[in-house]
């Protein structure tokens, strides 16, 4: 073999045996050997026992349970949703359902009842209270909050203790007993709405009483407020335990009223229309 036959021989690596190409002299290649030397021969046993350990590790792994995520102790995730929600600002979550605007045009003790209702939906603490109920204000109440010390302003109970005193109704119950007694039913107003009208004005002017005295008060002034002095008599007589009992006579009483009104009014209808056509016949005989 000479120098070119040397110069031609080619060696692979990876697992394949080294082949050996020789020149037969007339421009064709074929293979005459296949050797391998000690160092490759050891080179291939070393690949394949790396090949062998990763296969095994892989074995290991896809049967080795994963961990699951609530592994990590309470402990620490408390301590990270704390220290996540610290950042958080007071009311920052959006309110299932915000208050009205409070101007002072209507009654404070209603709007309170409908603002501790909605807070208490809402889950609302008291500095979360203050907090809306201050922003909801406008107007004539928005005045009565620039009046509070700047140190109570976001206190609640010290917001409600100064709109109570500007517009709630404990200062006012003398003037609302007078209107109480000397209210009369309008001609173009409803039964219904004028025993709602009485009933929250007993309230005004009586707000210490009991329930049932206000009810009792309620019924009587109801009564009284009728301006038909047979239905007042009636209503008397049936001896109405509730307002709504006393309402509901009054209705049935009004609707009785106008019925027999209407039919008087076609019975006279009837009698004139009867006596004109009665001297109509007497002209046409003459």
């Amino acid at each position: 073999m000479d120098k070119r036959d040397s110069s031609d021989r080619e060696i692979y690596f990876g697992g394949a045996r080294p082949k050996v190409s020789m020149d037969t002299g007339i421009g064709l290649s074929s293979t005459v050997l296949s050797a391998s030397t000690p160092r490759m021969i050891e080179t291939q046993r070393e690949i394949k026992r790396l090949t062998k350990e990763y296969e095994t590790l892989q074995d290991e792994i896809s049967s080795a349970p994963t961990p699951k995520r609530s592994s990590i102790p309470s402990v620490f995730q408390s301590s990270r949703n704390q220290g996540s929600n610290s950042h958080k600002p007071l009311g920052s979550e959006k309110p299932v359902v915000r208050p009205s605007k409070y101007d002072g045009s209507v009654s404070w003790e209603d709007y309170k009842i409908q603002f501790e209702m909605i807070s208490e939906l809402n889950c609302w603490t008291d500095n979360q209270k203050a907090m809306f109920l201050a922003t909801s204000l406008s107007g004539n109440a928005q005045s009565v909050l620039a009046d509070i010390d700047p140190i109570k302003r976001k206190d609640y109970q010290s917001i409600c203790a100064a709109l109570t005193s500007r517009f709630g109704t404990e200062n006012r119950t003398e003037l609302f007993r007078v209107q109480l007694k000397n209210i009369r039913k309008r001609r173009d107003q409803e039964l219904p709405e004028l025993a709602q009208h009485i009933k929250r004005l007993s309230r005004k002017a009586y707000p210490k009483a009991q329930q049932e005295l206000q009810e009792m008060l309620s019924r009587d002034h109801f009564i009284d407020a009728l301006d038909d002095a047979d239905t007042r008599l009636r209503i008397h007589q049936a001896h109405p335990k509730t307002l709504d009992d006393a309402v509901k006579l009054a209705v049935e009483l009004e609707a009785f009223y106008i019925a027999d009104k209407q039919r008087t009014n076609l019975q006279v209808f009837e009698i004139l229309l009867f006596r004109k056509i009665q001297k109509c016949l007497v002209k046409l005989k003459h």
